[in-house]
């Protein structure tokens, strides 16, 4: 504090005398920071004053000590003793504590986040409007509350679809088994799915623990065929269509293509899951050259026992 500030001190203030002390000395405390709300600074603003006499407390807390800065000033607790002795206070009788110094930040200057509050880690605020927006947070301290302005984007949370209970592998999901929570800050949310109904039966294919989000490699459309199965080979190719049986070599949801092996030939190819332990190919059919009415007749005359599949053939039953 200048030599200036203290002059007008001396000024604007008229000596207190205290007397009557309790025999326990009065502990004042100071705060890191005080945010002024008015023209003086109080010692209660910048400290917590305790003593067993309520009397000499609030009239230790209410001992005027300087006017408001203009600006942020820093003010040492061995200034503030000074003052104090000023006033006639017994420093003899007083206990001091808390902040080496006290911050003191000009009325109407809007407070930062405090040291304090940034200690806490985390803040959570709750409001019922998106957009920014401005809190007041207040804190306790060892040096007493803290208060301070944070102005934040509020935005609605991403919900992520989570399991209620554990899933294990192969189970169909159910609705019940799911809920929609608020993802964690840390979560990739580009993996994990946000509808409910986009999870609902499917098949798990790896274990889901409770509470734990679901991703999109978690789970597939329920399996249809299983290796080492016998599948229906359906085949269809200028206008009809053949039914045979292989055995299927990979596992594999509705739409994915798979390796099947013909019973006969032990052949294999490739077809595409359809159904329920059925799979379809689509052979290459004959070719026309003569467009007459009778060599149509003569294609669909096609010899059923030898239709192809891709580039071998096999025993098929020919359905019109």
């Amino acid at each position: 504090m200048t030599h200036t500030t203290r002059s007008q001190i001396v000024c604007y203030f008229t000596l207190i005398t205290l007397s009557g002390f309790s025999a326990d000395a009065a502990e004042v405390r100071l705060k890191a920071e005080h945010h002024c709300r008015g023209a003086l600074v109080l010692l209660g603003d910048v400290a917590e004053v305790q003593d067993t006499d309520a009397n000499i407390q609030a009239a230790l807390s209410g001992i005027e000590l300087f006017p408001a800065p203009a600006h942020v000033e820093s003010v040492r607790q061995r200034e503030i003793q000074e003052l104090l002795a000023l006033r006639g206070v017994n420093l003899a009788e007083c206990r001091f504590a808390g902040a080496s110094s006290v911050k003191i930040h000009p009325v109407g200057t809007p407070p930062a986040i405090s040291e304090t509050v940034r200690r806490l880690g985390r803040v959570e605020l709750e409001s019922t409007r998106v957009g920014r927006q401005t809190f007041d947070v207040s804190s306790g301290s060892e040096n007493g509350e803290v208060r301070a302005s944070a102005s934040a984007q509020v935005t609605t949370p991403t919900m992520v679809v989570t399991a209620i209970r554990p899933i294990r592998r192969g189970d169909i999901v159910q609705a019940a088994d799911l809920q929609l929570l608020p993802a964690a800050d840390h979560a990739n949310v580009r993996d994990l799915i946000h509808r409910v109904e986009e999870v609902v039966g499917k098949e798990a294919n790896r274990p889901i623990a409770a509470g734990q989000p679901v991703d999109v490699r978690a789970i597939r459309l329920p399996l249809l065929v299983r290796r080492g199965e016998l599948v229906t080979v359906v085949a269809r190719a200028a206008g009809v269509q053949v039914r045979t049986t292989a055995r299927a070599q990979d596992e594999g949801s509705r739409g994915d293509v798979i390796t099947v092996q013909s019973i006969e030939h032990q052949q294999r190819y490739a077809a595409r899951v359809a159904d329920l332990r059925v799979v379809e190919v689509y052979a290459r059919g004959p070719t026309i050259t003569d467009t007459t009415p009778d060599s149509f007749h003569a294609v669909r005359q096609v010899a059923p026992e030898r239709i192809h599949f891709g580039d071998h053939q096999s025993p098929a039953k020919l359905e019109p």
